[in-house]
């Protein structure tokens, strides 16, 4: 049976205000192609559908367009919930999806949706597991025993009962380490700080293959076959660099999966360029893609402006100088030792480019001492 690994769609997700919906759809048609040519039965969605809890009406719209392009290629649909879902309203009309072959688990209750499809090599089981959060699991268990996201989880996975002699594939969005390890997180990911929401590798154990959701790059966890999918679409300039797959699956007899990691070309692609402004726009190329500009002029007045004027695209600009400590200022000049109306004078310039005269001075000393006056007062 062939299985397309997707998870973090993401629908309706701006990044600096900018749409991606027209991205989305270009992505999601070439992975509906990708179906269609590799003859796949079943795309698993391992989650974060929605950038949104409230979905914006054009997101739910393409995600109504995708599951239609899959059920008319007869094409079997297994999504969960993540983080970023309304578990309840994706969960809408789950019950009609199945008539359909679009079997959707959005809400924990209590226990594991399981599905079962047959193919020459005999059953393969899909065991959902939508997003969840200690306080999600406590209800179904005995009080005192979920503290932790671990906690939780392995109560769930303890319930479940697993035909060892079949094929079982379990569908999860966590944040799943091992063997010392974390995933490579990008900025575009929810983080928990202390890493409290860490669910162990060790859970996963006993499925022949993890479809793994939260994760924004593709990467394996512990084991070939505990996978983050990533995402269809780099989502921030922190994933520049990275490549964006579907991954394809091909389960045969138990114990043999054969995975072919299948490249998605963007649209746009999203870019961070770097130099001199005049260099960056001179020597432009792909114009189209989405940009970070960091610039090495020291002062440019109305870069956006210029920069948009060749890449119509860009959506954030820094300005810095090469080979600089932060105990410099723009023109190279130190300021480590300058008290602070020393500091002030030398910004009122370069806003300014006069420099600050004898009434600001005056203004500027009088705040300097009220400030002071009230820090030093002990209530």
């Amino acid at each position: 049976m062939k299985v397309l690994h997707l998870s973090d769609i993401h629908l309706g997700l701006r990044i600096y205000e900018a749409s991606l919906i027209e991205d989305q759809k270009y992505i999601l048609d070439k992975i509906i192609n990708i179906a269609e040519e590799n003859k796949v039965e079943s795309v698993i969605i391992a989650g974060d559908i929605y950038d949104k809890a409230l979905p914006s009406s054009e997101a739910v719209e393409l995600f109504d367009y995708f599951l239609n392009a899959l059920c008319e290629r007869n094409i079997n649909v297994f999504a969960i919930s993540g983080n970023h879902d309304s578990a309840q309203r994706l969960s809408f009309g789950s019950g009609i999806m199945k008539k359909a072959g679009v079997y959707i688990s959005g809400s924990f209750k209590g226990t594991v949706d399981k599905f079962t499809l047959k193919d020459e090599y005999g059953n393969i089981n899909f065991f959902m597991m939508p997003f969840i959060k200690p306080h999600i699991v406590r209800p179904y268990f005995d009080e005192g025993t979920i503290e932790s996201y671990n906690d939780a989880f392995k109560a769930v996975m303890d319930t479940i009962n697993i035909n060892e002699k079949e094929r079982n594939i379990i569908i999860s969005h966590q944040f799943v380490t091992g063997k010392g390890i974390s995933p490579e997180r990008s900025e575009s990911e929810s983080i928990i700080v202390g890493g409290v929401d860490n669910i162990d590798m060790s859970n996963y154990e006993k499925f022949d293959y993890a479809a793994l959701g939260h994760i924004h790059k593709y990467q394996t966890v512990g084991s070939e076959n505990i996978v983050y999918c990533g995402t269809m679409l780099k989502y921030s300039f922190s994933e520049a660099r990275q490549t964006k797959y579907a991954v394809l699956l091909d389960f045969k007899e138990k114990g043999n999966i054969e995975k072919d990691l299948i490249p998605l070309e963007p649209l746009r692609d999203m870019r961070v360029v770097e130099g001199y402004i005049d260099d960056i726009v001179k020597n432009a190329v792909n114009t189209d893609d989405y940009i970070y500009a960091k610039i090495k002029d020291q002062y440019i007045i109305n870069s956006m402006d210029k920069m948009k004027a060749v890449y119509p695209n860009t959506l954030r600009i820094d300005t810095y100088v090469e080979n600089q400590s932060e105990d410099y200022d723009y023109n190279g000049e130190s300021f480590k030792n300058l008290s602070f109306n020393e500091l002030f004078e030398k910004f009122y310039i370069r806003q300014n480019k006069v420099p600050l005269d004898d009434m600001g001075k005056k203004a500027l000393e009088e705040i300097r001492q009220r400030e002071e006056a009230e820090n030093n007062e002990t209530y």
